[in-house]
């Protein structure tokens, strides 16, 4: 259940909408910090995980959760430029997303392999995506 009215990965578009422009470089702290002034409720474990996620190009991220799959084109919005160097996904110009190895996670636990992720990389009870 989300704490705010929406997802987190639809409160991320309007970070998008609200501070980048195309190929504007951000980092993962930029997305943390609008989410600390305009939704202090949401972790930053959680903004961090997202900001992965929904980076296109990194399929190692991305097939942790159930959600993000060929044909939920919401999740891809960002592209992935280096070490904690974002921009926005150009759909023209830039390769199609990456899925990672999706049969590994299909099932009906599949989205728990997302919350794994976050409680191994931040410690536990660290989650706050579902």
């Amino acid at each position: 259940m989300s704490i705010y009215d929406r997802p987190v990965y639809r409160l991320m578009h309007d970070f998008a909408s609200d501070r980048l422009k195309p190929d504007s470089i951000f980092s993962r702290q930029d997305a943390i910090e609008w989410f600390e002034t305009h939704y202090p409720k949401i972790r930053r474990n959680t903004v961090t995980a997202h900001v992965e996620g929904m980076a296109t190009n990194n399929g190692s991220h991305r097939k942790h959760h159930r959600s993000i799959r060929p044909g939920r084109d919401e999740w891809n919005l960002f592209f992935k430029e280096g070490r904690n160097r974002f921009r926005l996904w150009n759909k023209d110009t830039d390769p199609a997303p990456e899925y990672g190895d999706t049969a590994e996670i299909a099932g009906p636990e599949a989205g728990t392999f997302f919350c794994r992720y976050v409680t191994r990389l931040m410690g536990p009870d660290r989650c706050s995506c579902n």
